[in-house]
């Protein structure tokens, strides 16, 4: 069952207290933690206020991207043709990957072709096994656990003999 949404007071409220303490200066975690814990939001549906809250549209993120200093532009490109660039290794074949159509065509003998048929009609029949198998094991489940029963049964009733018996 989904959670019921705030009510546009408890929002406009929630609205106010976000803007407040934005202004005051309150670590985003801070704000998130307290006003999820006090309205009954998670953090994830809090973000959302907030983000709607701050005066730019959208939070800021804590830290800037790796190697960039904030406000600094990008230094100019290197310039193209300094460095010679190495060449690409071939695709498939050489790097172990899957080979290419007319590569693996090539390979193949008349021996193997006959080897695939072969298998290939061999194919219904382990999809068939493997069926009777997946059958035969959940029997199996079934049964052992047929089994368990009795035997506590059988135990419930020797115990029932002994002390009968006993008296």
């Amino acid at each position: 069952m989904a959670k019921r949404k705030l009510t546009p007071q408890k929002r406009e409220v929630l609205r106010n207290e976000l803007t407040a303490k934005l202004a005051a200066g309150v670590e985003k975690r801070e704000i998130l933690s307290s006003l999820s814990a006090k309205y009954g939001i998670t953090p994830e549906g809090m973000r959302w206020y907030l983000n709607a809250a701050s005066p730019n549209g959208s939070v800021k993120k804590g830290r800037p991207a790796k190697g960039r200093r904030p406000g600094k532009k990008p230094g100019p490109k290197a310039s193209r043709g300094t460095r010679a660039r190495k060449a690409r290794a071939p695709r498939a074949a050489s790097r172990g990957r899957t080979l290419q159509l007319a590569e693996v065509l090539g390979q193949l003998t008349e021996k193997a072709l006959k080897g695939l048929l072969a298998a290939r009609r061999l194919v219904p029949a382990l999809e068939a096994s493997q069926e009777r198998e997946q059958e035969l094991r959940t029997r199996q489940r079934n049964l052992s656990r047929e089994l368990r029963a009795e035997r506590v049964k059988a135990r419930k009733i020797q115990r029932a003999i002994k002390r009968l018996a006993s008296r």
